[in-house]
């Protein structure tokens, strides 16, 4: 009996995943509009499509797997902000580092760890909807440097954490933390559009190298919590974490402000948003969003 009860809860787990997988499938099929025209998404772009995106066009062809280092060939700045999102995004594929942690050190069943990614998931939804609201009021750059801060902050708490209650607490500082990547990313695609950067070309760039940076974390982050095991230090790999983030922030603070401002300035309305045919999402170069 309890073998069968617990297969039917681990089934349950699964089914119910699948279930909210089907519905976000059939609610992108029914409401979600294809901002993408069909002219765009031919394999080889026409003059005028070219010229509507200031040069820049959709290129898909991706050329080979090393084609990410082109994001580290158009000038300082555009180097600097795509070394920047990769050191970001390294503390998002952490693995299983969280739920161990939680049930080697601070005692939590596989329930309270659960309940761990449900508050991270509410959290970052919450800081998600205050992105376009918090660039108004602070800036792209002081809004990265400062989410930078606390994604640290939080890492680092949860390393030197103990107790439950500071490893909760981490959390706030933590989610606030995923509003570092959002300007250096349009700031990224605003670059490679001046620079002539094909759309298609960067999506391979950044998914060569988001790859590149989801298997190197992982093995990093798991060798890490071996190392801090043995040393008495389980949390070394929030710490580590928090130090990636750190050389991020000294490259944040290396940027001039001119160069978060003036880059989308540089383009007229035509060139910058497709003359109305797709998603106005990009930064304009007073901070603001424009939506």
């Amino acid at each position: 009996l309890v073998v069968c009860v617990c297969t039917f809860l681990i089934l349950t787990r699964y089914i119910t995943a699948a279930v909210i997988a089907s519905m976000s499938l059939v609610a992108q099929v029914i409401w979600v509009p294809e901002t993408l025209t069909s002219e765009f998404r031919k394999p080889k772009e026409s003059k005028e499509v070219s010229e509507r995106w200031g040069g820049a066009g959709l290129r898909w062809g991706c050329g080979n797997l090393f084609s990410f280092t082109m994001l580290f060939r158009h000038g300082l700045l555009f180097a600097k902000l795509n070394f920047i999102v990769a050191l970001q995004r390294t503390r998002l594929y952490m693995g299983d580092v969280y739920q161990i942690f939680t049930q080697d050190v601070l005692g939590w069943g596989p329930a309270a760890a659960g309940i761990l990614y449900s508050i991270w998931g509410m959290m970052s939804s919450v800081t998600g909807l205050l992105t376009a609201p918090a660039v108004q009021r602070f800036g792209t750059r002081d809004l990265t440097i400062a989410s930078n801060i606390l994604a640290m902050l939080g890492q680092l708490m949860a390393g030197m954490s103990s107790r439950s209650s500071v490893f909760l607490a981490s959390i706030l500082p933590a989610s606030l933390g995923v509003l570092s990547t959002t300007a250096p990313q349009a700031l990224i695609t605003d670059i490679a559009r001046t620079k002539g950067i094909g759309f298609g070309e960067l999506t391979c760039a950044r998914a060569n190298i988001g790859a590149i940076v989801r298997c190197g974390a992982l093995l990093l982050f798991g060798h890490v919590y071996g190392i801090g095991s043995n040393l008495g230090v389980p949390g070394l790999p929030f710490i580590v974490s928090g130090i990636l983030l750190g050389f991020a922030q000294l490259l944040l603070l290396s940027t001039s402000r001119t160069g978060w401002t003036n880059i989308s300035s540089s383009m007229n309305d035509s060139q910058l948003y497709n003359n109305g045919t797709t998603t106005k999402a990009t930064y304009c170069n007073t901070g603001s969003y424009k939506s």
